[in-house]
């Protein structure tokens, strides 16, 4: 399989992976992209978990693999900044914006 055909399948999947693809294979820069993943696929997911106290725990640090530790590790690795996640959550920033 040609290297043609391998990112035309990455870019098939979930938001997240196209823009990595972008980012890291195509070297291009598609903001748009990191946008949506705040409100599609996995980000989507990740996002509806979250509960109103704002964590995605019962508390900061339990149960282990699902506070919000872990998840802001996994937000980071789909490459979607928390700004953008808090917006698209309807919720301002630490600057009020």
């Amino acid at each position: 399989m040609d290297s043609d055909k391998i990112i035309q399948w990455l870019l098939q999947g979930d938001v997240a992976v196209e823009y990595q693809v972008h980012r890291d294979l195509l070297r291009t820069e598609r903001k748009d992209l990191q946008i949506r993943i705040a409100k599609e696929g996995w980000g989507a997911r990740f996002r509806a978990k979250r509960k109103p106290n704002g964590h995605w725990g019962r508390e900061f640090y339990y149960p282990k693999w699902t506070v919000i530790h872990y998840t802001l590790l996994d937000l980071r690795n789909l490459c979607i900044c928390l700004i953008i996640f808090q917006n698209a959550l309807g919720r301002p920033n630490a600057t009020g914006h």
